[in-house]
């Protein structure tokens, strides 16, 4: 649970650094055994997967994932993350999305700089990778690729963020070692399922 915690903290704080905002819990329900804000508009299939859309994103939650937060914490900024099932597993996705523009190597050195000041990593080992130019769903993005060695082993995760027509969007993603494979292949589906609609 204490990995989890980690992307948590740094993310409300930047949320909280950059809107002006604190963040606040959601008015949830429990729809196919994953808690959800009950704003948003679900559609559960046969197969357990809900299609979560909310401000124009979207993407679906397979049975193998709980919802921990999904609010809006400002005006123009809104949080989503969950982790996998599974209470020994290490899986963790967090999407980030702002409607308004933020230039791709700030938001990604802010996030950063959140994660390394924040106390559960300040005295951690922390490794980033190189930022590297790339594209998410055909929108120009940044990302860059992390490690946290702990005495309980290595976390790795991975920030991309991208602007699409109107909004900046960050993707967290975190697993262990021993959880990695299936935690990809979990990613995976979901950078598939994810979509950005603009009107």
């Amino acid at each position: 649970m204490k990995r989890i915690i980690f992307i948590l903290v740094f993310l409300v704080s930047f949320l909280t650094t950059h809107t002006g905002f604190c963040f606040c819990t959601p008015d949830c329900a429990v729809v196919n055994d994953t808690l959800i804000s009950t704003e948003n508009r679900l559609n559960a299939d046969k197969d357990g997967n809900i299609f979560y859309i909310r401000d124009g994103v979207s993407f679906t939650i397979s049975p193998d994932w709980n919802v921990l937060y999904d609010d809006q914490v400002a005006k123009n900024a809104y949080y989503f993350s969950m982790a996998t099932e599974n209470k020994m597993s290490s899986g963790l996705i967090s999407v980030v999305w702002l409607d308004y523009f933020m230039d791709l190597d700030v938001t990604l050195d802010s996030h950063k700089s959140h994660m390394l000041e924040s106390k559960e990593y300040k005295y951690a080992n922390v490794q980033f990778s190189e930022i590297a130019y790339s594209t998410f769903l055909g929108y120009k993005s940044r990302e860059c690729h992390y490690n946290v060695i702990s005495k309980n082993g290595t976390i790795s995760g991975r920030i991309i963020v991208f602007n699409s027509a109107i909004k900046t969007i960050s993707i967290f993603y975190q697993t262990s070692s021993g959880d990695k494979d299936v935690n990809d292949l979990l990613f995976r589906d979901f950078v598939l399922s994810f979509g950005v609609r603009e009107d």
